[in-house]
């Protein structure tokens, strides 16, 4: 009986490997969409950070997309928000540049990946 559930947790944990594959992929074409709507309406510049854009680290179901942007007029940055998070089902975070600490701004030239 000890097998069926080694088995049965291989199983599970084949599934949630899978899953998660699912789950970027889908994330990483929702974020491929917002960067494209982004440069389209306001010109901006897209880079993407975090484990979605990170090979090295998993991208769990609990998982956002990391977006830095620069192009965004201040007062257009809540609409630009909105916009985006209608474009996809994950949690997005979209951090402006400008905003950006010294460590955002460095992670972001240094290791984001450009959209």
């Amino acid at each position: 009986m000890m097998w069926v559930m080694t088995a049965y947790r291989t199983v599970e944990y084949l599934n949630r490997a899978l899953t998660r594959r699912g789950h970027a992929a889908a994330a990483r074409a929702d974020a491929e969409r917002i960067a494209a709507h982004l440069r389209d309406r306001y010109q901006a510049q897209v880079i993407g950070i975090g484990s979605l854009f990170d090979p090295e680290r998993p991208f769990l179901e609990r998982s956002d997309i990391d977006l830095v942007v620069s192009g965004i007029p201040k007062g257009r940055y809540f609409a630009a928000l909105s916009e985006a998070a209608e474009l996809t089902r994950f949690h997005l975070d979209l951090i402006p540049i400008d905003d950006a600490n010294d460590l955002l701004r460095e992670t972001a030239a240094r290791l984001g990946v450009r959209l």
